[in-house]
């Protein structure tokens, strides 16, 4: 596959030109962080975690206006991953395989201080691939294909998805 990667999701975001707003973001709220080993992970996903990542562009980023408190703006990004195990999935969402469905799911955003729940990030697996933080309103992600890594797929956004 063209899009096909070595490496992890935190090091293409990490290598993404595309992506470096929302990784900047990422790494001054401690979300993505250099480990012992030197390698680049993030401290809200367990190391064997497969992720789900929507990351908005820099010029999706442009536009909006983020929370300007450190707390609410790291729940803000935490919005954008989704963890293949912590929402019982059997493998990734792809756009256009199998039937037509749309897929509700729990991103790592808490929704409450308890953290007992999460908001929703719904996808529909369309060709191409939509998303939305509704079922009334999507954006197309940008590529027919995702980047795969290692440890997940990324999405490129280029319209922010802002999480209700």
């Amino acid at each position: 596959l063209s899009n096909g990667a070595a490496g992890r999701v935190a090091e293409l975001i990490i290598n993404g030109v595309d992506y470096s707003s929302f990784r900047d973001l990422l790494m001054q709220n401690g979300l993505l962080q250099q480990n012992e080993e030197g390698m680049m992970q993030f401290t809200f996903a367990d190391e064997d975690e497969h992720l789900m990542a929507f990351i908005p562009t820099n010029e999706a980023l442009a536009g909006v206006q983020l929370p300007s408190e450190p707390d609410r703006l790291s729940d803000w990004l935490l919005y954008f991953f989704v963890s293949v195990e912590r929402n019982r999935m059997g493998d990734y969402v792809l756009p256009g395989f199998e039937a037509t469905r749309i897929t509700g799911l729990n991103t790592f955003r808490p929704m409450d201080e308890s953290g007992d729940r999460f908001y929703t990030f719904y996808v529909q697996n369309v060709l191409p691939l939509q998303v939305g933080a509704d079922e009334a309103h999507w954006v197309e992600v940008r590529d027919r294909i995702p980047l795969f890594a290692t440890d997940g797929i990324v999405y490129t956004l280029t319209q922010v998805v802002q999480p209700e």
